[in-house]
């Protein structure tokens, strides 16, 4: 059983991530993931986004997660 809960976004069926967000099991509610580093800067218009829980915390019932794409 995990010790944390781990997020893998692919684009495309590729990841967008060289290092994946990932929450400690006891971190609590709320909790923005801040280690994760991206390998994919540029997504695009018509692009598939999949959302892998790849780790579930020991005792987790539920997970949500966010995602937030902004246009710059």
């Amino acid at each position: 059983v995990a010790e944390q809960t781990e997020v893998n976004i692919k684009a495309n069926n590729t990841t967008i991530f060289s290092t994946r967000p990932a929450i400690a099991g006891d971190a609590g509610n709320s909790i923005i993931s801040s280690n994760q580093v991206l390998s994919v800067t540029n997504l695009y218009q018509n692009d598939i986004l999949t959302l892998d829980l790849t780790d579930y915390s020991d005792g987790v019932l539920s997970v949500g997660v966010e995602l937030l794409l902004e246009s710059i």
